[in-house]
């Protein structure tokens, strides 16, 4: 595919993400979807083969599967690079995984991976 678009001259990007807790086990080979913490998605259905399905409750993540997840993201990368892709995104917004992370709707962790995310400012003298 990438040859066939670079034969046109044009120029072809991969997009990265993960499911998270909206993956559903039907659509994740009958593995409980992750994410920070298990709290299920409500008020929606996910779309499977079957079906709308109600979403599963995740399983929270380890601390030590986080940096697994991070290996994935680069070993996904290294192969679009090998597939001579021009470029990758890491979609990391719109409630996929590292957006939870981020909000307290779906990161409840303490330690290390949770707590409230805000910015303060620094100063330096």
């Amino acid at each position: 595919m990438t040859d066939a678009v670079h034969e046109k001259d044009g120029k072809i990007l991969l997009q990265l993400w993960h499911g998270r807790r909206a993956c559903h086990p039907i659509l994740n080979n009958g593995r409980q979807p992750v994410a920070p913490s298990a709290i299920p998605i409500t008020g929606d259905e996910v779309h499977t083969p079957e079906g709308k399905k109600p979403y599963v409750t995740p399983r929270a993540l380890t601390d030590e599967e986080i940096p697994e997840i991070v290996a994935g993201f680069k070993k996904a990368a290294q192969h679009a690079k090998d597939a001579r892709f021009d470029g990758i995104e890491i979609h990391g917004a719109k409630g996929y995984l590292i957006d939870e992370f981020l909000r307290d709707s779906a990161n409840q962790r303490d330690g290390k991976y949770g707590g409230s995310f805000r910015f303060y400012p620094t100063t330096r003298r």
